[in-house]
C-alpha cells in the first residue's frame, strides 16, 4: 500500500486533497500563531469467526476491558502489538471494548498528516493479521444491529512553546 499526495497535474497539488489540506492548515497554525497540532486515534474494532453455517459472530462476549477477552484474541492482538512497534507507532492502549468481540487501540500523537497515515495503516494490519488467523476484523460503526457500535475517536491538541493550550 502506497499513501499518496493527489495532484491535478504532474507536481501541481490538487486544491481538494486530504493530504495537502491537513498539511496546509498544520503549516499554517504553526507559522501564523505558533501553535503545533497534536492528534491521536482510538480505534474501535470487531473480531469475528466464521460459524458452521458462514454466519461471522462475535470471538467472545465478555465485558469491558475484561482479561479473558484479550486472553482469547491474544494470538491476533500481540501479533497487531508487535506489527504496529515494527513501524514505529506508540501504541498507548489495546484492550477490550464494550461490545461482543470488540476491542480497541489508541495510538499515540505524531503529526496530524502521520497520524493519519497511521491509522489507515493501523486498520489493514488489524485486517490481514485477523485474516491470517482464520478471523475477521470489521471497523464499521454499527456490525451488530443490537450490539454497541464501534467509533474512531479523535483526540487533539494545540500546543504552543511546549504547553498545551487546550487542556482545562
Amino acid at each position: 500500500m502506497v499513501l499518496v499526495d493527489m495532484h491535478s497535474t504532474p507536481g501541481q497539488p490538487w486544491d481538494y486533497c486530504p493530504r495537502t489540506t491537513l498539511r496546509r492548515i498544520a503549516t499554517k497554525l504553526e507559522e501564523e500563531f505558533g501553535l503545533v497540532v497534536s492528534t491521536g486515534f482510538e480505534s474501535e474494532f470487531y473480531l469475528l469467526r466464521r460459524e458452521d453455517n458462514n454466519n461471522w459472530i462475535a470471538i467472545d462476549s465478555t465485558s469491558y476491558c475484561s482479561v479473558a477477552a484479550f486472553d482469547g484474541a491474544s494470538l491476533v492482538l500481540l501479533e497487531v502489538l508487535k506489527a504496529l512497534q515494527s513501524m514505529h507507532y506508540f501504541v498507548e492502549q489495546l484492550h477490550a471494548e464494550a461490545g461482543d468481540g470488540q476491542f480497541e487501540v489508541a495510538l499515540g500523537y505524531p503529526s496530524c498528516v502521520c497520524v493519519a497515515d497511521n491509522l489507515v495503516f493501523l486498520r489493514e494490519s488489524v485486517r490481514a493479521i485477523a485474516t491470517k488467523k482464520s478471523l475477521r476484523a470489521t471497523f464499521l460503526p454499527k456490525y451488530f444491529p443490537m450490539d454497541i457500535g464501534s467509533g474512531c475517536h479523535v483526540h487533539l491538541s494545540l500546543w504552543k512553546d511546549g504547553k498545551n493550550r487546550v487542556y482545562g
